[in-house]
């Protein structure tokens, strides 16, 4: 019996090797035939695809999220976001078309999948869906209805959605976009030189500002420079990314801003209640002013630049031209309020204000000296502060006597300080001069320059310091005042020329001597010692 056993064992094993055998020749047989198969085998072993960010990506209600896909041996992967759990059934396809192995996919958590847009729900969220990268794209983004209509109203609702890539119906990874409740909002507020108000378009020219240094925290404006009112938020990001959909130019999110933040409809006709409001008013007068959101955008003197990376609203604005709806015409120099409110999500938790105060002040300027003393050098510096922003370019003029002008200009730093130089190399000693910085009013300030000693010092006994309290010095050099004591200087004997062409004096000092009387007495002072001797 145990040999027979063995020898049906054998048999079997036998069979059952040929059966492998032949299916493994017929499956190559296969192949061969249409060349296809097993090239499309190969391949699906080799496409893989990860959710960038350790799987997790994370953003406020209303905001937009960045989903990034890696992708491995193909170009095309299949995502999806939600399902049943949440009753959201988000899905869409990434098409890595620079061939970087990357697709980000930015999602407007706010737009997609909403029912209350003119648009039909999948063309709402196929608005929603968009690439980060120009080469690459989004294709088939739409809802899937689970269990009736597909869609949702209003932005899809703070909790975790689930997330998977997968490729050819396999998935590949998971991981999770997390909507977090409306939270803290941070609100500040900058100064901006006037000249730079116009130059902030984009996200990248109000970083390049900040880095510059022209763009600084401040809660203190000059009057007619720029106030820049930042809000760190995600609320506000997907409503005006949405409302931006009816403009197709370059000022689109100003102008969607001002829809938004007067009421005023826009293309997808969402409905009222998903708006947020903006609003300045004065806090110290009597009337109060309240800023002319519309008018101020028509003139050019408010805009928005929103920065959707650093979840970020900038809204600019020149002091010097805002438009008025209540109280007087122009700025005041008082306090401000200024006020941003999210309202994207009405009934939950109530929307996100970011709330934040300045103060408008004149534009002026403090030298640092009571009185202006000059060096007759080809560097004088005036040095002084200043309430104008920091990045701002002052002009500086010096006037006096015999037609002496001189000009130059002066950047003020980032604590308010500024020098000017100035040439004055050729001027004459004990010049009288002026200065003034035409662009602050009543800035000016008189004194005078005064020739260089080679020397060491300066002739007439100035130190060629400016300073607030120094005073021309009037004591010679041992310390004694003349005036004081009585002590008379004669007048000169003669003249020498020093080097560079100033004139110094010389001169014999002592109660009533002259160079020839000093003289005789020193010789008759040897001949009587000489007489002594003998």
């Amino acid at each position: 019996m145990t040999g027979q056993r063995y020898r049906s064992w054998t048999l079997t094993a036998f069979c059952c090797g040929l059966v492998v055998l032949a299916l493994t020749v017929g499956t190559g047989a296969a192949a061969t035939a249409d060349g296809t198969d097993a090239v499309q085998a190969d391949e699906t072993d080799d496409v893989d695809a990860e959710i960038g960010n350790g799987g997790v990506v994370t953003t406020g209600q209303g905001g937009i999220v960045t989903v990034p896909i890696n992708l491995t041996g193909t170009e095309t992967a299949t995502v999806n976001v939600g399902f049943n759990d949440v009753n959201f059934n988000l899905t869409f396809e990434v098409v890595n078309g620079d061939s970087d192995g990357r697709v980000r996919a930015r999602i407007n958590t706010f737009q997609m999948g909403q029912t209350n847009f003119s648009a039909s729900v999948n063309e709402t969220t196929a608005a929603a869906v968009t690439a980060v990268a120009e080469g690459d794209s989004i294709r088939n983004a739409s809802m899937l209805p689970l269990g009736g209509e597909p869609g949702i109203v209003g932005p899809a609702e703070p909790t975790v959605y689930d997330v998977n890539v997968t490729y050819d119906g396999e998935e590949l990874d998971v991981g999770t976009l997390q909507i977090l409740g409306q939270g803290n909002v941070s609100a500040e507020s900058w100064t901006l030189p006037d000249s730079r108000v116009g130059t902030l378009e984009t996200a990248s020219d109000v970083r390049a500002a900040v880095a510059d240094g022209d763009l600084t925290r401040d809660e203190s404006i000059a009057r007619g420079d720029g106030v820049v009112f930042s809000v760190e938020d995600d609320s506000w990001e997907g409503v005006l990314t949405a409302a931006t959909a009816g403009y197709d130019n370059d000022t689109a999110p100003t102008l969607a801003f001002r829809d938004l933040a007067t009421g005023q409809p826009w293309t997808d006709g969402i409905t009222e209640t998903y708006r947020f409001s903006f609003s300045v008013v004065s806090a110290g007068l009597d009337t109060q002013q309240r800023v002319d959101v519309a008018g101020s955008i028509a003139n050019d003197s408010l805009r928005v630049v929103p920065d959707v990376a650093n979840s970020t609203l900038y809204v600019i604005a020149d002091t010097d031209s805002l438009v008025f709806e209540s109280g007087p015409s122009t700025i005041r120099e008082t306090t401000y309020e200024a006020n941003l409110t999210a309202d994207v999500s009405p009934g939950d938790e109530g929307p996100n204000a970011a709330v934040d105060e300045f103060s408008v002040v004149g534009r002026q300027v403090a030298f640092d000296a009571a009185t202006l003393d000059l060096d007759a050098e080809d560097d004088a510096t005036v040095t002084g502060t200043t309430t104008v922003a920091p990045g701002t370019t002052l002009p500086a003029r010096l006037n006096g006597t015999d037609t002496l002008q001189r000009s130059s200009t002066a950047v003020v730093g980032a604590n308010g300080t500024f020098e000017a130089a100035f040439d004055l190399s050729d001027v004459t000693d004990d010049t009288s001069v002026r200065l003034s910085v035409p662009d602050v009013p009543r800035a000016t300030l008189d004194g005078t320059v005064e020739a260089v000693d080679e020397s060491g010092g300066m002739d007439g006994g100035g130190s060629g310091e400016t300073t607030g309290t120094e005073a021309t010095d009037s004591t010679d050099d041992d310390g004694m005042d003349d005036e004081a004591t009585g002590v008379t200087t004669t007048e000169p004997v003669g003249t020498t020329e020093a080097p560079g062409g100033e004139a110094t004096t010389t001169q014999a000092t002592g109660p009533g001597f002259s160079a020839t009387v000093a003289v005789l007495a020193v010789l008759g002072t040897i001949v009587l010692a000489r007489r002594r001797a003998d």
